[in-house]
């Protein structure tokens, strides 16, 4: 009997080492991105998984079309508002909120989600959606081999900027009397 508890407590020790192993080595497949948007009275973080192409089909491929997609790699990708905005053509109130997209091929869907701290292959509980808005995909010609989420500044605001392989998304984001802005 004590064989084969012992047998039984090295091979959950030998999962448990692999598990945790294939835990950080995909970590460093897709490392952690951060992207800020900052201004006089207003900030704007975003944190995220950035998966290369590594000679994979991005989109229909890797990405399956027309399901939620975590918006990066490992944990989901998080947004955090310091004040109210107008998110896409929608009002959203500050906070934090986990952002998903459903990609097509013309178009994706934008999706923010007030769950938290869920790691981000869970499916999440669409009943905490809390906006969705659709932005057209863009056909660069250059190709991005990282998985690339950054803030420009515009007149009225930002443009957040999804870019991947020859794929790019912008989704508005808006707020009144927007003051001269500087990106971190």
């Amino acid at each position: 009997m004590k064989k084969v508890l012992f047998g039984l407590g090295l091979a959950l020790l030998v999962y448990g080492g692999y598990t945790a192993y294939e835990f950080y080595n995909s970590l460093g497949l897709s490392p952690r991105g951060q992207a800020t948007y900052q201004t006089q009275d207003i900030t704007i973080d975003l944190d995220y998984g950035r998966p290369y192409k590594r000679g994979r089909k991005v989109f229909g491929g890797l990405v399956q079309y027309g399901e939620y997609w975590r918006t990066g790699a490992n944990e989901a990708t998080e947004i955090e508002f310091s004040r109210d905005v107008v998110f896409g053509g929608k009002p959203i109130k500050k906070g934090r909120y986990r952002l998903y997209s459903i990609p097509e091929s013309a178009r994706w869907t934008i999706v923010l989600n007030s769950e938290l701290a869920q790691w981000g292959k869970f499916e999440p509980n669409y009943d905490l959606d809390v906006l969705r808005v659709e932005v057209p995909v863009l056909s660069p010609k250059e190709e991005v081999e990282q998985l690339t989420i950054e803030f420009q500044p515009d007149e009225n605001g930002a443009q957040l900027l999804f870019k991947w392989n020859r794929t790019l998304t912008r989704v508005p984001i808006k707020w009144k009397n927007p003051p001269v802005s500087s990106l971190k």
